[in-house]
């Protein structure tokens, strides 16, 4: 919390401080700048994909009657950001309890609908 504040606290000079690295430094602050464009936009693209992914794995889940399929689709949102290993932290836990509650088919099929190369799966 601590640290948020402080963050918060310098981006109000923030443009003031580029602005005077712009006369200094122009190249430095020509690629601050865009790797500040860069990342938002990488992190809009795949807040649309994660959104998109959960709202279709939530309706897959409802079909194969998983529990809480709600709770489900927010790993699959929230993984979405974490590269390499995030869909394996988003899939083991709605593939577990579609094991647990229903047995293997419900798991292999939550799997199938999980994994990136899935027909099931929405390509927007």
């Amino acid at each position: 919390m601590v640290l948020l504040f402080f963050l918060g606290i310098d981006a109000i000079r923030f443009t003031d401080r580029m602005t005077e690295t712009r006369l200094v430094r122009p190249a430095f602050a020509g690629a601050l700048i865009g790797f500040a464009r860069d990342t938002t936009r990488y992190l809009i693209v795949s807040s649309v994909f994660g959104l998109v992914v959960a709202l279709v794995d939530i309706g897959v889940l409802y079909l194969l009657d998983i529990p809480l399929p709600w709770l489900w689709g927010l790993p699959a949102f929230i993984t979405n950001y974490i590269p390499n290993v995030g869909f394996f932290i988003g899939l083991v836990p709605p593939a577990l309890l579609g094991l647990l509650d229903s047995g293997w088919m419900t798991m292999l099929w939550v799997i199938a609908n999980w994994a990136p190369f899935s027909p099931f799966r929405c390509r927007c």
